[in-house]
């Protein structure tokens, strides 16, 4: 939260930077007279600074003095091997049966050097996905938050994750989360999340994609996967 001691305000624009982002990125824009933001994205055990500026039509102010937010340390990540760092790992399998491309290792990596990259032309939705076994109670809150980037993705292109909870082999609780993509667009993360309706003893997350033609990369890293009791 900030104090507001302008008249003429057109809104306020909030920075941000942690290492996840690599650089100070806007996180928002928002409108004049608010005086808080509430920033979601921020990953577990991260120190994240954020400065605040005044938007008029006499440009943006100076920056706010700095303000510093600690999320909780992060409970255990429940997946095998979840930066594709393991060349050669089952750990991971195709979606529908479709496999993708590789296993790819890069210096442009979002963590450590390796990347599961997809190259279009794609069959229809192509992905990866990973079952592990668990002692699960209603109530569980589960979070699959897995990082992404695109090159030349053609319109109507879409990304997305799912987590299924599984009682001996049958869904009982499934959360999809899709963002539509097109160009470029560097590293980002998207969370999807799901509390548990009942007893289950198995996770299955995928990660994939569909593209809107024939044309474009993507590739996923850092994936972790999250189990907290109520």
């Amino acid at each position: 939260s900030w104090t507001d001691t302008a008249d003429n305000e057109l809104g306020f624009q909030i920075d941000a930077f942690d290492p996840s982002l690599t650089s100070w990125q806007t996180l928002a824009n928002v409108g004049p007279n608010v005086t808080t933001f509430s920033d979601s994205s921020v990953p577990c055990n991260t120190e994240r600074h954020y400065f605040v500026y005044t938007l008029s039509e006499a440009g943006r102010s100076a920056p706010s003095n700095l303000a510093m937010a600690q999320t909780p340390a992060c409970a255990p990540n429940l997946l095998e091997d979840p930066s594709f760092e393991e060349f050669g790992s089952e750990a991971w399998q195709p979606i529908l049966g479709h496999s993708g491309d590789l296993r790819y290792a890069t210096s442009l990596a979002f963590h450590l050097n390796g990347v599961y990259l997809f190259k279009s032309p794609a069959q229809g939705i192509e992905g990866i996905q990973q079952v592990v076994v668990v002692a699960g109670e209603p109530g569980d809150l589960i979070e699959l938050r897995f990082a992404f980037g695109h090159r030349d993705a053609a319109s109507g292109t879409q990304v997305g994750g799912r987590i299924q909870l599984l009682d001996q082999g049958a869904v009982i609780d499934q959360e999809i989360c899709k963002l539509r993509i097109s160009g470029d667009h560097d590293w980002r993360t998207l969370v999807c999340s799901l509390t548990a309706s009942a007893i289950y003893d198995q996770i299955a997350v995928a990660l994939g994609w569909q593209p809107g033609s024939d044309s474009g990369f993507l590739g996923f890293d850092q994936v972790s996967l999250t189990q907290e009791g109520p």
